[in-house]
This record gives structure tokens, C-alpha cells and sequence, in this order.
């Protein structure tokens, strides 16, 4: 469980009182006094509330009839509360409190110095948690009001779980008699718990209402320390000032970048996927051209799983012969291919090759052109030659020869 750490920020002063929860045991020894960058040091990782100065926040009731749901009391109670303040509502942050019929409990604070204490604390690097008035971490006990005399002269009175007031030593008697008189039949006192703080004892006041002393407190942040109620204070840090409205506020300035980084991811992988899906259509175009250029080179064969590799064997067969003895394509068509260039008036139409036969289909002037050829194939080369047709036309011979290696 986090612990909790506590700071009060005393009035038109940089130094500021602070301590853990569970750290006090009648004792004022562990209340720290220093700047804010020396209590945030031990803030890490704690729950921080920080207690600022009860002059600062007005606590007020309004009503507002009816059942509304909190939001829409947030936005109607600065107009209910308008003519009992001094200054223009716009300029004004109210926090809401407990609610009981239409009576809601009301914190009023000057966005001013809202603005002013979450600067100080956010440049301390301190991120609180709750901000709530001195008033309303005084101690509280049923049917009686609490009123704190502070070393530093002000006088702080409870009269409720939410509700309070400072007040200054000259006029306090007359304020606290108006307060009961003025307060309902089951909300007036029946006893004024008053709390001293240092070396301070105030004269007691006289009004109509039984008054006891508390035991001393030398340290004003121990006893509020001791008060705080979760449940009895009021957050300042509503609306505006919320911890998701001020981390909406730190992103805000992002919401544009980041929506455009994010529209650029999603354009990238639309993109992507496209290029994927036409790169994968034309990879099935060409493995089908070429599956159909192996089939036009080979008929016979349907069969088709690995065309490249098909047709490098074919290649091979092709270069290598069918056979230890057979001689190759390219093997026979350089032995004769010499004589076929210098024999005059021979044009080759077409050759082809099967198991170490080189088959050669040509037109040649005459059939005594066609015998010379054929001799000199024969003895000018290792080549064995056969006639396999010939056909006599006007003026030239069709023939077709078989040449394969002598002997095999």
C-alpha cells in the first residue's frame, strides 16, 4: 500500500512543512521544514496531499434543486454562487463536496493561484494527488466545532465536515456567536474543541456554547495530519484541475502528431499489403508463363512442379549427350559446322538433336554438292554421315542428314 505524504504550503512563504503518514506518534520530531525540492525527495512513489492555505479557499453551500448528476452541478454552481463573490466567476474554480438533498458542499479557489501552487509543485517535480484546505484537516468530533489557534496568529474554525473558515483574533468572538446563531437547531455545537499550536494560548472567547481545551501541538502540520478524513475533505483537483485533465492537457499538444504518425502507420501498411497482393498476383503470372514456355519446348511432358530445374536437366542431357559414348549436340555441330560454313550454295533450314544424333535438314545445288559435302564430313572429320533423304528440285537439292561420332 502507498504511504501517504503530506506537504502544507504556508502563506506568502517558499518554505514548506511535510511528513509521512504513520510517522507521527505524538511526536514533531519527523515534520520536515524546507523547500519543495527537499520534500520531493520523499515523494516518490507516495501519495501526495498537499494542504494550502485556508484564506485562500472559500467553502459555501449551494442549491441546487432537484436530482442532477455531478457534472451538471459543476457547471450550475458557479451561477448559484455568483452574488455572494467578489470576483467574476470566470476567474474562479469551484470544487464540489458531498452532497446531501440539494445542499451541495462547495470549495472555491481563484484559478490563479490554482495555476500558481501546481506550477510551483510541478516544477519541484512533485505530482500530487489531492489538494484540500487547512479547514477541512482540522480534527472533527460529533456535535462540536473545532477552532485552531496557530502560531502565526490566525485562528481556523470547523463547524462541519465540509464547511469552515479563517478568521483573524480581533473579530473572532463576534464571528463564532454569529456562526451559532446563525447555524440550524441539529448543527449548532454543543461544545467548541479548541486546539493550540506552539507556544500560543488564546484567550477563550465568550459565547453561548461549553468550550474545551485540546492538548498543545507543537507543530501545526501533525495535528491536520491527525484530522485529515479522506471522505470529509474536498479535492481541489476537480474538472480542469483533475489528474486526467491535466494529463489530457500533456498530451493534448500531441493528439495531432501523433493521429498523423498513426494515419502514416496505417498508410504504410495499406500500402505494404497492396504491394504484397500485386507482387503475389504477378508471381503467379510468371511462374504460369513459365510452366507454359516449358510446355511449348517439351509437349510430351504435363507434369510441370519445378520447371527451372526440368529444364536445366534438359540442358545437361542436351550438352552431355544421351549416353558415355554419345557425343553432344555442341560437340558435333562444331566438327561440322566448319565444312557446312564453307561448302557454297548450302543454306541449313533446321537441326535437331536426340541420343548423340545430330539430325541436319538442308538445301544444297546439287546432288554431286550433296555427295562432296558428305565426303568431306566423313574424311576430313571423326563424324559418321548417312543420307537420310533427298529430294532433287528446279535449281537445288532438299536433303536431310544423321550425324553422329564413327563408331558409335
Amino acid at each position: 500500500m502507498k504511504h501517504q505524504l503530506f506537504i502544507r504550503l504556508e502563506k506568502a512563504s517558499e518554505q514548506v512543512t511535510w511528513v509521512k503518514s504513520g510517522e507521527i506518534e505524538g511526536s514533531i520530531t519527523d515534520v520536515k521544514k524546507g523547500s519543495l525540492e527537499e520534500a520531493a525527495a520523499d515523494a516518490a512513489g507516495a501519495n501526495v496531499v498537499v494542504i494550502v492555505p485556508a484564506e485562500d479557499v472559500l467553502l459555501a453551500r449551494a442549491v441546487v434543486p432537484g436530482k442532477k448528476s455531478r457534472n451538471v452541478m459543476r457547471q450550475a454552481v458557479p451561477y448559484l454562487l455568483e452574488e455572494q463573490l467578489a470576483s467574476d466567476v470566470d476567474s474562479l474554480h469551484f470544487s464540489l463536496g458531498l452532497i446531501e438533498g440539494d445542499e451541495v458542499a462547495v470549495a472555491v479557489v481563484a484559478r490563479e493561484l490554482m495555476d500558481a501552487w501546481l506550477a510551483m509543485l510541478r516544477e519541484a517535480g512533485i505530482a500530487p494527488n489531492a489538494l484540500i484546505p487547512e479547514t477541512l484537516a482540522l480534527p472533527l468530533e460529533r456535535e462540536a466545532w473545532t477552532l485552531l489557534a496557530g502560531t502565526d496568529g490566525r485562528l481556523l474554525l470547523r463547524d462541519g465536515p465540509q464547511s469552515g473558515m479563517a478568521m483573524d483574533v480581533a473579530n473572532a468572538q463576534a464571528i463564532l456567536q454569529a456562526a451559532i446563531d446563525d447555524a440550524a437547531e441539529d448543527e449548532k455545537p454543543s461544545t467548541l474543541a479548541i486546539y493550540e499550536c506552539g507556544e500560543l494560548r488564546m484567550a477563550l472567547p465568550d459565547i453561548d456554547v461549553e468550550m474545551t481545551r485540546a492538548p498543545m501541538r507543537e507543530d501545526l502540520l501533525s495535528l491536520l495530519v491527525a484530522g485529515y478524513q479522506t471522505t470529509d475533505s474536498i479535492n481541489l483537483l476537480q474538472g480542469h484541475y483533475s489528474r486526467r485533465e491535466r494529463i489530457g492537457q500533456h498530451w493534448r499538444p500531441w493528439k495531432v502528431p501523433l493521429g498523423l504518425a498513426a494515419a502514416l502507420i496505417v498508410l504504410q501498411v495499406t500500402t505494404s499489403v497492396f504491394d504484397y497482393q500485386r507482387l503475389s498476383g504477378e508471381k503467379a503470372r510468371l511462374w504460369n508463363d513459365v510452366v507454359a514456355t516449358y510446355k511449348q519446348a517439351f509437349p510430351k511432358e504435363n507434369n510441370v512442379p519445378y520447371p527451372q530445374r526440368q529444364m536445366e536437366e534438359h540442358l545437361k542431357r542436351l550438352r552431355g549427350g544421351g549416353g558415355a559414348s554419345a557425343a553432344s549436340f555442341s560437340q558435333l555441330l562444331a566438327k561440322s559446322g566448319q565444312l557446312f560454313k564453307t561448302s557454297p550454295g548450302l543454306t541449313i533450314k533446321r537441326l535437331s538433336y536426340k541420343n548423340g544424333s545430330l539430325d541436319v535438314a538442308l538445301k544444297i545445288g546439287d546432288l554431286q554438292k550433296l555427295d562432296q559435302l558428305k565426303q568431306q564430313l566423313t574424311t576430313q572429320t571423326s563424324l559418321a554421315v548417312e543420307i537420310v533423304s533427298a529430294a532433287s528440285r528446279d535449281k537445288f537439292v532438299e536433303a536431310r542428314l544423321r550425324i553422329t561420332e564413327k563408331g558409335a
